[in-house]
């Protein structure tokens, strides 16, 4: 192209750059000259010369397989293409530590702005980081502890006692929680729980209550156990989406008609039959508020760290069709 245009490399960098130190006439005909011939810049070359992957946005999610995290990518991607940004996830898969690694490799290839789907309950890790320069906001996981960021969270405990007032208004006195052992939402969702059942005015039984990790199979255990009490639950409200599938499989397994409602698995428990009632986290709503506010800062255009509060929807699908009222 310098050949071209008559001109020096320098020249056609600055040109194509929108830099100074060329004048317009000269300008001009080097953008000709890169019209007729075609040229495209190459955006990956122009980041390992800066040592940014500029225009590169790192997700982490704990876990690949639960539909409400890939929704929320999909948002939050959708939202940042619009202005010249695309998201690019990775995998921490809830292990201790792995999380801090993979938000380090990202910076390490030259990554600037993060969106972080965090189950690690301390992020002092990420200070340094933003003193030099990386934007995140947290999204849809733990809040931001020990560091000061923006982030995107979910009332947990206002799904949870949505969902605990749905089945106590269909007439279940003894319900059931199974929830995840660890995690900040986990933790919400069943003090969520425990005070709609209270505000209702129904006891707390121990007996009821079961934590467990938050895999399949522990959520078709917990089912097992609840089912195998000399006064089994009528209904059980379920805190994770895997932990829900656990109990479906478990429910069908056991033919029980004892009514379930999940958090979370919108798409995936649609399919169900009976359909179940889900509480969803909005999660297009998550992304997009996620990206815009990554937008912002990236733009410099917040003086501190944000919150915004999302508030997730009672979808009832089948619940009240099998309530012990309608079953006498």
């Amino acid at each position: 192209m310098a050949a071209i245009a008559g001109v020096s490399a320098m020249s056609v960098s600055r040109a194509l750059n929108g830099q100074p130190g060329v004048s317009a006439e000269t300008a001009e005909r080097i953008q000709e000259v890169a019209r007729r011939i075609g040229f495209r810049p190459n955006a990956l070359a122009t980041s390992f010369r800066n040592k940014r992957t500029l225009g590169l946005v790192g997700m982490v999610v704990p876990d690949p397989y639960v539909p409400v995290y890939n929704a929320i990518e999909a948002s939050a991607d959708e939202s940042m293409r619009q202005h010249g940004h695309i998201v690019v996830r990775a995998t921490s898969s809830s292990s201790d530590g792995r999380e801090r690694a993979v938000v380090e490799a990202f910076v390490e290839r030259g990554v600037n702005a993060m969106l972080l789907v965090s189950r690690e309950a301390e992020h002092s890790y990420l200070a340094p980081l933003i003193e030099r320069g990386l934007s995140v906001v947290f999204v849809g996981g733990n809040p931001p502890a020990g560091v000061e960021a923006s982030a995107v969270v979910i009332d947990h405990r206002w799904g949870a006692r949505q969902a605990v007032t749905h089945l106590v208004q269909n007439g279940h006195s003894r319900i059931a929680v199974i929830a995840g052992d660890r995690g900040f939402a986990a933790s919400e969702r069943l003090a969520g729980y425990e005070a709609s059942l209270t505000r209702q005015g129904l006891s707390l039984d121990p007996r009821l209550i079961h934590r467990r990790t938050g895999a399949v199979d522990e959520g078709s255990a917990a089912v097992d156990a609840l089912l195998d009490e000399a006064d089994p639950p009528t209904a059980i409200f379920s805190t994770g989406y895997l932990l829900t599938v656990g109990a479906v499989q478990a429910l069908h397994r056991r033919r029980s008609d004892i009514v379930l409602v999940g958090f979370d698995g919108l798409d995936a428990l649609q399919l169900t039959d009976p359909r179940i009632t889900v509480v969803t986290q909005r999660p297009t709503q998550l992304g997009r508020h996620a990206a815009r506010l990554l937008l912002e800062q990236l733009a410099g255009l917040t003086p501190g760290p944000r919150l915004v509060t999302v508030r997730p929807k009672l979808l009832i699908r089948g619940s009240d069709a099998a309530s012990p009222r309608r079953r006498r």
